[in-house]
């Protein structure tokens, strides 16, 4: 790599006489005055270039290398060692076939058929290669046209973005609708790598479907192209908004634009704004032709070229030439033909080229045939600085000459200018009075160059300010302007400059979604890159939010404003908050359960569980303190300024109380004569609660134990002041920042604490409560909102330790103060304490019987967090914990009194705090500030010196008199006659038994289903008894009770063997396989490839026996969407023995060779589970949990260490629980579906395989060819083609991978944010479904949540796409989905609803309309099963019901006549399969026997012949 190094000398001797002149001028006003200069930031004084011709790095005509097909195929450039990005041509010569190229996976060239065509286009590099593939073997060459050495520090610098991102595409939605004469405005910055400011130009890739023949304008750019897919590269400039303009001058059609690469721009107070290598935008150029002749040169006028270009941008473009043509711009051409590809009947496409030529030495040279050419000269490429005098001329745009510039209202000084020089910008250096204040940036347009500096002043005074342009090679120019300028009162509220305020709820601009990086809106907010937001709280923006705008989109959703957290610094310049709230305004105030969790070493006793924590209405009150600011009218923007609840000045806001109660008991139980102790512990407040508490008091005394019961409740406020100080002068950078912050919680709280103890104890206890989730409370400083929210984690923790039998009951109030501060001083706590005691004269409460002592410890925890907007910026840790110490002492006989006791109570409060607020102390420091624990011990009560005296009291608490409940114990016995087994339980009286038919068989020890048949039960065995009824809730009386089970029919035993009948059918369009209550395995249908298994390759009409003693069968066919040519079967026989047959291709079969087997063909043995991939690859789970796998491994998807196909199992883990593999194919893409996943024994989750969506989520999209770990703790996992989803055994559901469509449920869509590792997606899920690109999931409180694509309204309620999860239901049981996105849920009252797609009126409401919400179809469903036509449902009852398309007769009602709501099939079954299409069902009846009906094309209904049947036909 050649390196461009500056050139050393700028005309030393001008500079020196300048210099002098100026120091004789100034030296008086420098006497007096200090330098402002800031010391600008050094960037580096050249950037890496080479425009050197170089040799193809492909000549497929010359035998040099070829362009690959695969997506990930990488070629060599010649000399690109050191290279970041590269400017590449790729040139196709005489397509076969349409063809496309493409460059860092994105389209870079398309080609006709039997055509030439060339494109330049902007690539990546890495270790001297660039990636490069074509949808088809083409002949072609790839050329270097310019190699760099990317800096994104250096201003102009070259820097190309790992992968191309899409920021328009009109058949999406994205960027707008279509291309017209209407320009579209598209954002070009803030993805993709690109950043969001000082970005000159972007590199992007212009794809046009052109309907006609028309002109297309990028930018300012014009050129043809003709009617079909036209595919442009070009540099552009964006505007100062961070757009591009994109028309036509007709109604062409769809379009899209890639950005491939940017252009650093420079910034304020840098060394330079041009260094050499820099790329320095034209403006003001025109398109320039030139007539050729084959083989000539003709030198050219390219337009404005600065003095110091080194070499050029241009897009060139062609007439046809008749024949193939090249023509090359720059330095002129000798030897082979090279340059833009010209085809002798479209000619070329506009497109880049770099003129490699110095402005006076440029050329255009033909080869092959005369051309008609024209270039449109883009930018300058800086060389050395110009050695002759360049002109420089500068002025000013704003402020206005005279004017009075007042900083309360500007917020910050800003000048601006334009600049225009015949050589690059080195610098504008701006002055003021003389003084040096530091250096502009320096920005590029369409019409020019521009600058800008941003500031603050000294002192309130009139200024002369003097701006001073220079160019690279030494030249000046200057132009002065007269302002005066007003500092900020130190009393007003200064907004920021770029603030704007919004209302979410404003309906001309309503926002849609908010999540971490985005912000949707459902109409254009007029918003701008470096803009910050400052929102009040809304439907979708709950905390509100403050953001700084990254980019803007408008996509077929609505308009999608990336962003970044903001600082308040960034919307307020100075101001000064002062807020005092409740942590929990009475009002919209909630308590969540969700994490509440009692010890896990302790027994919940609490039989209705109650709320661990509840709130109230405290007696006192908060007022706000919102400082009062003198303000003047801000100048920042506001759409529609409506708050919500606002917190006025001295506005009384009614505070919440929280109140808390806990037990804790320990109790001693023997079992086969051991004694152990049992831990029972609840939270919460309930009259069942209080009852379970007393039981456990008594139990506990009763065994020599010994409990803890404490009462809590407080009044929490949050305290919160900040004082943001107006920048300081001289600082490199504008930044406000924070000179006094000071957080803390404030509490009001009432404590009691009842400890017992009837012998030795020493045990403690952790109870995570609920957390309190406080209303926001919103307040305006100077129209800007801010928005507060308190949320807080509630917990008690506590300790016993007692060596007597005694009790105490301590209670006592405590008002505090806990938190932080910041100011001059540095960081420092908050401790302030209020204590009593209140029960000083209630000695005679303390019971004694034995000497010794009892420590009880019992701390109620807070865990608070300050959100400020919807960030959490203060974390805090505050335990309250109060410790009583007490001595026990009997006295002597003869005594006046029984007992002495002492007591001592502390009050031990601590403090852990965390502060993490993007808000800045100095230039260089945030507001952050980690504080270690803190604690200080106060004593409340100490009677050590005066103890006690007790006995001479008449209210002595005696525990030994606690009445329990009713606690009668009775003996429960379950008979069953007809397998003679009995169970007897013994169970207290008044005991609850939910006596349903699953509980019955657990607790006699039989298999599921073994009381098949069951009726009731009756309390006398010939049921003329009482009768219990199956499913109902029994009440277990006070004495001895048999329940003997009665069945519909004679209970006797059958002696006679029974009849082996259908247990299980399973099918695919064509084969059909059963297995019945013997073991024996039946097949008939399709027989390619010898899937039957019965020795040939003949299909069969009617069942034929395959083997005996089978436990499950599986095929690749019927597991892998509908794809008939995996034919391959596999069983896991009663004896853990593995066989397989059918097709082996890929050694599927786990055999060791690849040939086909048509008898079943034992593979392993101790098998306890198979699973199989989407494409022939098959895994076992052994009986001792290895995984084993085998088969087809192009993808690593076996993960045993590569891609080789295996065909023989081999060992891939251990330990392993559940095997689950994506096979699903991705609408239609099944690239994606080669992975596999495991669940450990330990919970955890390792995944290997395809990875191109990061559906492996470990970070990244590199395939694994062994298990990686993923994620801990995970219950299941489910894929759906490059995504994957897991629920946790806390209930929480991530997800990652593939987001279209927003499938994941994170917040966003599209590609660009795909999800390489898990991100948590939901909490409190019970199972989770999915599709191509939608998910569905079922919470613990029945509720049904979905996401992703609603083309179809399948998510509910609309047709837009969801992004995050949406409430569609409630108390759903089941979610079951069908072709074309329709949604079936069945809800627990047995009621079925359906939604979405409904094309073949599947949907079953009366018509084929899509259904945009929940529709109810029906009663009593136990099971449904869509298919891609039809629906099947099957009843309570046992009647199978049918609807929707009928073309087979698979309906089974007599006709081909399709049926839009439920008609009844057969009555008595118990089970249904339904082939992928829906044209042939088979439903197993309660007795055991098979009928079909349906399509039978090759034989699959197993009814002797190929004829369809209309109404169910037994089988067997």
């Amino acid at each position: 790599m050649r390196l461009m190094k500056r050139h050393a000398i700028k005309q030393l001797s001008v500079r020196f006489a300048a210099a002098l002149a100026a120091a004789a001028t100034l030296a008086s006003a420098l006497s007096a005055q200090q330098s402002y200069a800031v010391e600008a930031t050094q960037v580096p004084q050249a950037i890496g270039y080479d425009v050197r011709t170089r040799v193809p790095a492909v000549e497929s005509l010359a035998g040099i290398g070829s362009i690959g097909i695969q997506s990930d195929t990488e070629i060599t450039l010649p000399g690109a060692d050191k290279a970041t990005s590269a400017l590449v041509r790729v040139s196709v010569f005489g397509a076969k076939q349409y063809s496309e190229i493409s460059v860092d996976g994105a389209t870079a060239l398309s080609v006709q058929a039997e055509h030439d065509a060339s494109q330049t286009v902007l690539a990546q590099v890495k270790q001297g290669k660039i990636r490069i593939s074509s949808n088809a073997p083409v002949n072609a060459r790839v050329e270097t046209v310019a190699l760099f050495q990317s800096d994104a520090t250096a201003p102009g610098s070259t820097n190309a973005v790992k992968s191309p991102v899409t920021r328009a595409d009109t058949a999406q939605g994205l960027g707008g609708d279509e291309l017209t004469s209407e320009p579209l405005s598209i954002g070009v910055v803030g993805q993709g790598g690109v950043p969001s400011e000082d970005v000159r130009a972007v590199y992007t890739t212009l794809t046009v479907d052109a309907n006609t023949s028309g002109k297309v304008t990028l930018a300012g750019q014009s050129f043809d192209v003709p009617q079909g897919r036209s595919v442009v590269s070009t540099v552009a400039v964006p505007d100062a908004n961070g757009n591009v303009k994109l028309l036509a001058d007709r109604d062409l059609g769809e379009t899209r634009l890639d950005v491939r690469g940017w252009v650093t721009g420079s910034v304020q107070n840098t060394s330079d704004a041009n260094v050499e290598g820099s790329y320095v935008p034209a403006y003001g150029t025109k398109w320039v032709d030139s007539e050729t002749k084959n083989y000539e040169s003709n030198k050219i006028a390219a337009g404005k070229r600065l003095d110091d270009s080194a070499s050029a941008l241009a897009l060139v473009t062609a007439k046809p030439s008749g024949s193939r043509a090249f023509v090359e711009y720059g330095a002129t051409v000798a030897g082979r033909s090279r340059g833009i590809t010209v085809d002798a009947a479209t000619g070329a496409l506009a497109q880049l080229d770099v003129i490699d030529a110095a402005r006076d030495t440029s050329f255009v040279t033909a080869r092959g045939a005369d051309v008609d050419s024209s270039m449109l000269l883009l930018g300058d490429v800086i060389g050395a600085p110009s050695k002759s005098d360049s002109t420089v001329d500068i002025s000013w745009d704003s402020p206005q000459e005279g004017a009075n510039v007042y900083l309360e209202k500007t917020g910050k000084l800003i000048l601006e200018g334009k600049v225009e020089s015949s050589a690059a910008i080195e610098q504008v250096k701006i002055y003021g009075d003389n003084n040096l204040f530091g250096t502009a940036e320096v920005t590029y347009g369409t019409d020019g160059a521009y600058w800008r500096f941003e500031s603050t002043v000294p002192q309130t005074k009139s200024y002369t300010f003097r701006a001073v342009g220079m160019a690279c090679g030494g030249s000046e120019g200057n132009a002065n302007r007269k302002l005066t300028v007003y500092l900020p009162d130190k009393n007003a509220t200064v907004v920021g400059d770029k603030t704007v305020v919004l209302n979410p709820d404003d309906q001309s601009r309503p926002v849609a979604s908010v999540t971490d990086t985005e912000v949707v809106f459902a109409a254009d907010p007029q918003v701008a890159p470096g803009d910050v937001l400052a929102s009040g709280t809304g439907e979708h923006a709950p905390k509100g939010f403050l953001r700084k705008v990254v980019s803007v989109q408008r996509t077929a959703q609505g308009w999608v404003v990336s962003t970044e957290q903001a600082a308040l610094t960034d919307a307020l310049y100075q101001a000064d908050i002062d807020q005092d709230q409740p942590a929990f305004p009475a009002d919209g105030s909630v308590v969540d359960e969700s994490d509440a969790k009692l010890d896990p070493s302790y027994t919940d006793i609490s039989p209705d569980h109650a709320p661990t924590a509840t709130l109230s209405e405290a007696s006192r009150q908060s007022k706000s303190k919102a400082k009062k600011t003198a303000v003047r009218t801000a100048s920042f923007r506001t759409h529609s300024v409506t708050g919500r609840a606002v917190a006025s000045d001295e506005n009384d806001i009614k505070m919440a109380s929280v109140d808390i109660s806990c037990y804790a008991g320990w109790q001693y139980v023997k079992n086969d004569d051991k004694t152990k102790m049992e831990k029972q512990a609840t939270c919460g407040k309930s009259a069942e609660t209080e009852k379970a508490v007393l039981k456990a008091v008594y139990d506990a005394q009763m065994s020599a134990g010994a409990s803890v019961k404490f009462d809590f409740s407080a009044d929490f406020g949050v305290h919160l002041k900040l004082a943001i100080a107006y920048p300081k002068f001289g600082e490199k950078l504008f930044m406000p920042y924070v000179d006094d912050f000071r957080t803390y919680v404030y509490a009001d709280s009432d404590a009691k604490l009842d400890a017992k103890a009837w012998g030795a104890i020493n045990e403690k206890f952790n109870n995570q409560l609920a957390s309190i989730k406080g209303n926001p409370v919103t307040f305006y400083v100077a129209g800007v909102p801010v928005v507060l929210t308190s949320e807080m984690q509630l917990g008690v923790e506590g300790n016993l330790n007692a060596k007597a039998e005694a009790s105490m009951k301590p209670h006592w109030t405590h008002n505090l103060k806990l938190g932080v501060k910041y100011d001059t001083d540095g960081w420092n706590q908050i401790y302030q304490n209020d204590l009593k005691y209140k029960n000083e004269d209630n000695n005679a409460c303390t019971f004694v019987k034995l000497d010794g002592s009892m420590t009880a410890g019992i701390a109620p925890w807070v865990r608070p967090s300050l959100y400020l907007y919807d960030s959490a910026g203060v974390t805090e840790t505050v335990k309250l914990r109060g410790q009583a110490d007490a001595t026990f002492k009997t006295t002597a006989e003869g005594a006046d009194h029984a007992a002495e006791a002492t007591l001592k109570l502390s009050v031990i409060p601590s403090l852990q705090a965390g502060v993490h607020l993007k808000l800045p102390v100095t230039d260089k420091e945030l507001l952050s500030h980690d504080f270690k624990e803190q604690k200080q011990t106060f004593t409340v009560f100490d009677n050590t010196k005066d103890p006690w005296k007790i006995g001479q009291c008449p209210a002595i608490e005696d525990p030994g008199k606690v009445t329990p409940p009713g606690t009668k114990e009775v003996t429960v016995t379950f008979m069953d006659p007809r397998s003679g087994t009995s169970k007897a339980l013994g169970r207290r009286a008044g005991d609850t038994l939910t006596l349903t038919q699953t509980y019955l068989e657990r607790q006699l020890g039989l298999d599921s289903g073994s009381l098949d048949g069951i009726k009731d039960l009756n309390t006398a065995q010939d049921g003329s008894g009482k009768s219990v009824k199956l499913g109902s809730e029994w009440t277990v009386p006070d004495t001895d009770t048999t329940l003997y089970i009665q069945y519909g029919s004679d209970p006797a035993p059958d002696p006679t063997p029974a009849k082996a009948t259908v247990k299980k059918v399973i099918s695919d369009n064509w084969t059909t396989y059963a297995v019945k209550t013997d073991g024996t395995l039946w097949a008939w249908g399709d027989n390619s490839f010898g899937r039957l298994g019965v020795g040939d390759t003949e299909d069969r009409h009617s069942p034929v026996k395959v083997m005996d003693n089978v436990s499950t069968i599986t095929a690749f066919n019927i597991e892998n969407d509908g794809y008939y040519t995996w034919d391959s079967a596999f069983v896991v026989k009663t004896d853990g023995t593995l066989w397989a047959w059918g097709r082996n291709n890929h050694g599927q079969l786990g055999v060791g060779d690849t040939e086909d087997r048509y008898t079943p063909v034992k593979v392993m043995d101790n098998v306890s589970t198979i699973a199989l991939g989407y494409r022939d690859s098959a895994y076992a789970v052994r009986t001792d949990g290895t995984l084993w796998a085998w088969g087809r491994n192009n993808h690593g998807q076996l993960g045993v260490g590569d891609t080789e196909d295996r065909y023989t199992p081999v060992k891939v883990a251990d330990n392993v629980s559940t095997i689950t593999t994506d096979n699903v194919e991705n609408n239609g893409y099944n690239n994606t579906s080669d992975s596999a996943f495991i669940v450990k024994t330990d919970g955890t989750l390792w995944a290997w395989g395809i990875n191109n969506y990061g559906q492996l989520g470990v970070g990244d999209t590199q395939s694994r060819y062994t298990p990686v770990k993923v994620a801990d703790n995970v219950s299941t996992i489910t894929t759906n083609g490059g995504a994957a989803y897991a629920v946790k055994t806390d209930g929480t559901l991530w997800a990652w991978g593939d987001n279209s469509y927003g499938r994941l449920g994170v917040g966003d869509t599209q590609s660009r944010y795909n999800r390489y590792t898990p991100v948590k997606v939901a909490d409190n899920v019970s199972t989770i479904t999915v599709s191509w690109d939608s998910a569905y999931a079922v919470k613990t409180d029945g509720t049904l949540w979905a996401w992703g694509n609603n083309y179809w309204g399948q998510l509910g309620g609309d047709t837009q796409n969801r992004y995050t999860p949406v409430k569609v239901a409630d108390n759903v049981s089941t979610i079951t989905l069908g072709y074309q996105d329709s949604a079936y849920a069945v809800k627990a009252d047995g009621s079925l609803w359906t939604w979405g797609g409904n094309s073949y009126g599947t949907l079953g409401v009366g018509d084929t309309e899509a259904r945009y919400t929940p529709t109810k179809v029906t009663d009593n469903i136990s099971t449904i099963y869509p298919s891609d036509c039809s629906t099947f449902a099957l009843k309570s009852d046992g009647t199978l019901w049918a609807w929707g398309d009928n073309g087979n007769g698979q309906l089974g009602v007599g006709d081909t006549e399709a049926r839009y709501t439920p008609v009844k099939v057969t009555d008595g079954v118990s089970a249904v399969a339904v082939d992928k299409n829906g044209n042939s069902v088979y439903a197993v009846k309660t007795d055991g026997t098979l009928w079909t009906w349906g399509d039978n094309y090759v034989g699959q209904l197993g009814v002797g012949d190929a004829n369809g049947r209309l109404t169910p036909t037994k089988v067997m």
